[in-house]
């Protein structure tokens, strides 16, 4: 079918099929979701376990390691990891991509089922939480008094959970709000040991007594004269005084009270987390986007929120400590100016190229409605507008025109060569002259990209998006070049005084004196290499050659290249059984520092965990906390966020209590379930020797050049008070270890006899524990008061105290015990620094049933650059065969195809050049390249083979090719590389992520176009004479060569 026929038959249907498009994507701009980067967190499943007042290795032993073995054996799953610390149990189960996290968290629960009814008396029920890109907050508040005379902290807490948190999940598109800052509000009661001894009662007794005093239950129903009546017995305590009046005993002399035992008030649980926001002690609250929900509206909606509540808490402070919003945007912004600016560039090239701004500006129109098309797409499918779809909107500026650039320039010269007097019939016939061309141009490249769309795992959740968004526009520009082109070229060539006029005459004439000279220059080169073709032949071999054993050993690897967006983590840690209030001075001396830094706009720090609070994190010991730092955007600052990074890391040498910290950009990971850039994983059975052997690796690792931040997980430096009862004495006084270790443990910790019901709150717990006047010393642990069958005892006649060392916490993957040791590369590339580390830590032989495994990005770049290996080995394939289909030859292809290797050694200088390493990014420029390169090739065969059927000579044809096409490949190059051009230049911000996908596409097509003159037409003859040859060979000489 020919569609430049079609449509100058059809012009209105052409046209109003382009104003839907023009319409349909316009709705996408309005409509699609926005978001920073495409959502490539696997399925994930959070099982949160709390047992108070249990160890770590108890938790470990009888909560943490039945449940992984109940999870183990289901289906998808991809990696199985736990932390377990005093009292809480956190395992996370990742699942492969295309597993759907609410039948993953289904399956999960169905495992707990199976499991939870072997845990140990007093282990509350597993919490489970689906992770996905939304548990990553869309926006966090820090809810604090606004001065002294304010509420408490406590206080602030309640109206979070439920006040304020009720407001915000009235708001379209939050999926979830949560709390989190310790300061959990208690009824305290606070026992007197010697008192409650006097009454003859125990904590277990007097925590009974409350618990039934404390009661809401129905009593029945009574049917009278035929109506039902129904009875309630409603005991609640109306409020904290109520609690203290309980009777906990009646002795002959009266009712004892619990007051008269105790002191009850309002107090908090212990504190085992706390936040910081700007520096202050707050509340934190985080905004959760739901599933499919626009993060920009949702960011948005809350801040419209903010003035209603502030008018309404008048004493209370809340400020924006995170937000994704300002970092989208910039980040959108930036994009879409950058294409505004590589459209108007590419105008500007064709303009000077055809020395007609008409054609130009109808060249532009393939442009518009290839992006609204990919606009329109993107809005129909799952994804969102964002740093990667964009990318690949920015990528194809150059690429889309190319089609039209090339049709328009064959109408133009058919119009001028052949004198045609009817614009129509001319724009007919430059269309069909090269349909096949660029036809096979669109083709080549949307063949190689095929294998990666087909692919799984993360590279493909990270590039699938781009190469839909290149696919689209591509498709949608040749469609525009072999239609609304013609139709629009036909008005233009009807137009009289279509060429410029003055000094825009003058421009172009002057530049198509430099054409007609760069295009002699070539011929001649030409004729050299033609007689020097095994030379030439031999050159370009061994530039590649040589480029691929020179310059590949100093590019190194990333993941991806680090990006500057002025966002940092910084992640600390206090030697374990540091106080919480020591935290927080080390906390606060850190705040301090950073704050000096004038860049820095708001601070997010966190201490801690805690088991409702997924999107905070979870499994951190009250000693290790993190801080988010949001600063101005690079454009703003004289320094990079690296430099600044260097000087905090070392200020914060000299703060007293820190023991470590490790300070990362964002997205220093981008595998969000990786846990450094550096990881090494050391498992194994025994605490001890997994700490051993990780000191020795940690030593070994020493003086690593770029390695920086270096942390063993865990220290075994945890002294641990092992209550040893003596099993004939327990017998003795009719007692046992389990009444024991309840007793002891609600004497130090407390434990939750009821709740106290608040009417539009939550119930606040009603915790017993024993007044801080008997526990101010280590050895008050021996007084504590047992009952026993003989009556009182203290501890100290029934049991021992023993110190045992021991870890903080127990970390575990793949059902095996492990201990981590990260770090982070400055100054050199994830891959160099971990070839180093391997080859050190070679020299550390681990015993039987031990094994060191290095993980990190550097595990992840292994994994997808063989991926993608294989995908551009895939597409090389596919795309001989699509030439061999389009060109009926089996040799032609390999003319085209020999431009790869050229360019590609090409792709590899220009890394070199721009400083940048190998990445997952720069591997899809080269697959890019792969499709892209050929378009020029395709051009010169094409027209070689056609100029020899109609009876020039091989050489005739070939110079003939270079003389006429060096202009359309110029001109399409051209624009194909300002099209890179702010990707190469990294004009938005968090481009740096993706700019070496540019450079490599853009300095292989350079190169390649350079190369493409002059080597393709000697490999052509080369071949062709290899053809004949054959030919001869069995009596085939009278046919076409290369056929």
């Amino acid at each position: 079918m020919n569609l430049a026929k079609w449509s100058l038959e059809h012009p209105y249907l052409v046209l109003a099929l382009a104003c839907a498009v023009g319409v349909l994507g316009l709705a996408g701009v309005m409509s699609s979701p926005r978001d920073l980067f495409p959502d490539t967190t696997p399925p994930q499943v959070l099982v949160v376990t709390v047992r108070e007042g249990a160890s770590a290795p108890e938790m470990a032993r009888t909560v943490t390691e039945p449940l992984e073995r109940e999870i183990s054996g289901l289906n998808g799953l991809a990696n199985q990891t736990s932390t377990t610390a005093d009292g809480v149990s956190s395992l996370r189960a990742e699942f492969a991509y295309g597993k759907k996290v609410s039948e993953a968290v289904t399956e999960v629960r169905n495992a707990l089922a199976a499991v939870t009814p072997r845990f140990p008396a007093g282990t509350a029920e597993p919490l489970v939480y689906s992770i996905t890109s939304r548990t990553a907050p869309a926006v966090t508040l820090a809810l604090s008094p606004l001065d002294e005379g304010g509420p408490t902290l406590s206080e602030i807490r309640l109206l979070a959970e439920h006040v304020i948190r009720d407001e915000l999940l009235r708001i379209p598109g939050v999926g979830e709000v949560e709390v989190f800052g310790g300061h959990h509000p208690s009824v305290e009661v606070s026992v007197d040991r010697d008192l409650l001894a006097a009454s003859g009662l125990s904590l277990e007794g007097l925590i009974g007594a409350i618990a039934k005093q404390n009661i809401s239950a129905p009593a029945g129903r009574l049917t009278v004269e035929g109506a039902e009546i129904h009875f309630t017995l409603d005991s609640l305590f109306p409020g904290v005084d109520q609690v203290g009046d309980t009777v906990i005993a009646s002795p002959e002399g009266g009712a004892v009270n619990l007051r008269d035992v105790a002191r009850v008030g309002i107090g908090e649980m212990p504190q085992r987390s706390l936040y910081h926001g700007n520096g202050r002690p707050a509340i934190a609250v985080n905004v959760l986007r739901a599933e499919g929900s626009d993060t920009i509206r949702v960011v948005k909606a809350v801040m419209d929120l903010i003035p209603e509540l502030e008018s309404r808490f008048r004493s209370m402070r809340i400020e924006v400590t995170d937000s994704q919003k300002p970092l989208i945007e910039l980040n959108i912004s930036g994009m879409y100016g950058s294409l505004v600016q590589a459209i108007i560039l590419i105008v500007v090239v064709n303009f000077l190229f055809l020395g007609n701004l008409a054609a130009a500006l109808v060249s532009s129109v393939s442009i518009a409605l290839s992006f609204l098309f990919g606009l329109a797409v993107i809005w129909a499918s799952p994804y969102t507008i964002d740093m990667v779809t964009l990318t690949g909107m920015i990528v194809a500026v150059g690429m889309v025109v190319d089609a039209s650039v090339v049709v328009l320039e064959n109408i133009f010269r058919v119009h001028e060569a052949t004198g045609m007097k009817d614009p129509r019939v001319a724009a007919v016939a430059g269309a069909k002259e090269v349909a096949l061309s660029v036809t096979a141009g669109m083709l080549t490249t949307v063949i190689v990209l095929l294998p990666v769309m087909g692919s799984s795992g993360y590279t493909s959740r990270v590039l699938r998006p781009l190469n839909m968004v290149l696919f689209a526009t591509l498709a949608a520009s040749l469609v525009a070049a072999l239609t609304i082109i013609p139709l629009l070229a036909g008005f233009v060539l009807e137009g009289k005084g279509h060429r410029p006029s003055g000094v825009l005459r003058k421009i172009t004439s002057w530049f198509d004196g430099v054409l007609k000279k760069v295009v002699t220059f070539y011929i001649e080169l030409l004729k050299v290499s033609l007689r020097h073709r095994g030379l030439t032949v031999v050159a370009f071999a061994l530039f590649f050659l040589l480029t691929l054993r020179l310059v590949m050993p100093l590019l190194g690897g990333e993941m991806m290249p680090p990006m500057d967006t002025g966002i940092a983590f910084i992640e600390f840690e206090n030697p374990a059984g540091r106080s919480p209030e020591a935290v927080e001075k080390t906390l606060t001396a850190m705040e301090k520092k950073i704050l000096e830094e004038k860049h820095v706009l708001s601070l997010s720090s966190q201490v801690g965990s805690e088991p409702g609070s997924p999107s905070f994190g979870g499994g951190s010991t009250p000693q290790a906390g993190r801080i988010k730092v949001l600063m101005v955007d690079r454009s703003k600052r004289k320094e990079n966020i690296w430099e600044i990074l260097d000087r905090w890391r070392a200020d914060f040498k000299s703060i007293e209590g820190l023991r470590w910290s490790r300070l990362t950009e964002y997205g220093a990971t981008p595998r969000a379930t990786t846990k450094a850039p550096l990881d090494v994983i050391i498992s194994g059975p025994d605490a001890p020797l997994l700490d051993s052997l990780a000191r020795e690796a940690v030593s070994a690792m020493e003086g690593v050049k770029g390695l920086g931040d270096v942390h063993q997980g865990w220290f075994i430096e945890k002294e641990t008070r092992n209550i040893e009862v003596d099993p004939y004495l327990a017998s003795r006084y009719r007692t046992s270890p389990t009444d024991i270790a309840r007793e002891v443990g609600t004497a130090l910790n407390g434990r939750t006899a009821t709740y106290l019901k608040v009417p539009s709150f939550s119930d606040i717990p009603v915790r017993v524990f024993y007044g801080d006047q008997y526990l101010e010393k280590e050895e008050d642990i021996l007084d504590v008061t047992i009952v026993t069958g003989d009556g009182l005892l203290p501890l100290s006649a029934l049991a021992r105290v023993r110190t045992v060392p021991e870890a903080p916490l127990i970390t575990r993957e793949r059902l095996r015990n492990t201990i981590d040791i990260t770090g982070v590369n400055r100054g050199r590339t994830i891959k160099h620094v971990t070839s180093e580390v391997k080859l050190r830590l070679r020299g550390i032989q681990p015993p039987d049933g031990y094994s060191i495994e290095v993980a990190g990005s550097s595990a992840d770049l292994g994994e997808s650059m063989a991926m993608l290996g294989k995908a551009l080995l895939l597409g090389v394939v596919l795309l001989y065969f699509l030439l061999v289909s389009l060109f009926r030859s089996f040799l032609y292809p390999l003319t085209i195809l020999s431009i790869v290797p050229p360019a590609v050694a090409g792709g590899l200088w220009g890394l070199l050049l721009f400083n940048k390493s190998m990445s997952m990014n720069a591997a899809m420029g080269f697959i890019l390249l792969a499709g892209t390169v050929v378009n020029n090739s395709i051009l010169l065969v094409d027209f070689i083979i056609e100029s020899r059927k109609r009876g020039a000579s091989r050489t005739l044809a070939i110079v003939r090719s270079v003389k006429t096409r060096t202009r359309p490949i110029l001109m399409t190059v051209t624009s194909t590389i300002i099209g890179l051009t702010p990707l190469v230049m990294e004009w938005a911000v968090g481009l740096e992520r993706m700019s070496p996908l540019g450079i490599v596409a853009a300095s292989g097509l350079i190169f390649g176009t350079f190369v493409t003159m002059i080597f393709v037409p000697v490999i052509y003859s080369v071949i062709d004479d290899i053809s004949s040859r054959a030919a001869a060979l069995v009596g085939r000489t009278g046919e076409d060569p290369g056929a």
